[in-house]
């Protein structure tokens, strides 16, 4: 995740958010604002058109671990479940929406 990043443009009312080098594994990242989930995409980039406050947002992806990882857990745990098995990747970024000063 070295390379990773977020980028965010912003118009009128509305952010476009896209990210490179987000690991993961099914093409599918949530996107979140203000801890909330407000949607599922399977590009790299999302748009708020409902932006008009400061915000905090957040991209999140999930990659298998390696299975020497995995093994580790589980004998850790003793047990087996698939939550185990995913290293969670996020990216985020605050976009504030304060007046420019004059």
């Amino acid at each position: 995740m070295i390379s990773s990043r977020v980028n965010s443009v912003i118009t009128k009312n509305k952010i476009k958010l896209s990210w490179t080098d987000l690991p993961d594994d099914d093409g599918i990242y949530d996107a979140y604002k203000d801890g909330k989930l407000v949607k599922q995409v399977s590009k790299p980039f999302f748009t708020d058109k409902n932006a008009n406050k400061t915000a905090t947002y957040k991209i999140v992806g999930s990659k298998r671990l390696p299975q020497s990882a995995i093994e580790e857990k589980e004998e850790a745990l003793s047990k087996e479940d698939e939550d185990l098995f995913y290293e969670i990747k996020e990216l985020g970024t605050i976009i504030n929406f304060d007046e420019p000063k004059k």
